[in-house]
């Protein structure tokens, strides 16, 4: 196995990659960095995705904890009472209204 070279990814869509047209500093309003701009839309765009990630694998947790019964909910719901802060429930309602756009039954 190590005579194989790691897998590549693909190309990033943040970097052009053939994704389609990338727009240049000189079409920026005057006045505006888009380096600055896009690059903290990028980082709060990934600290979201990263903070739903964990949200969604606590909410996992419960339900995988719920599926083998209430005695086993309560446990888990006592080993991540720190956890399950207002992120999480902001989250959750999140998730929620996605399945009811989404007219997920489940």
């Amino acid at each position: 196995m190590a005579d194989r070279p790691p897998p590549r990814s693909p190309p990033s869509r943040r970097t052009g990659g053939g994704a389609g047209p990338v727009a240049s500093p000189a079409a920026s309003p005057p006045g505006v960095v888009s380096t600055g701009m896009v690059s903290s839309e990028i980082a709060d765009e990934e600290l979201i995705k990263e903070q739903r990630a964990r949200n969604r694998f606590k909410l996992h947790r419960l339900l995988d904890a719920a599926n083998l019964g209430v005695q086993h909910l309560d446990g888990c719901v006592s080993e991540m009472r720190d956890e399950l802060d207002h992120t999480f429930f902001e989250h959750l309602q999140w998730e929620v209204e996605q399945q009811v756009a989404a007219k997920n039954s489940k």
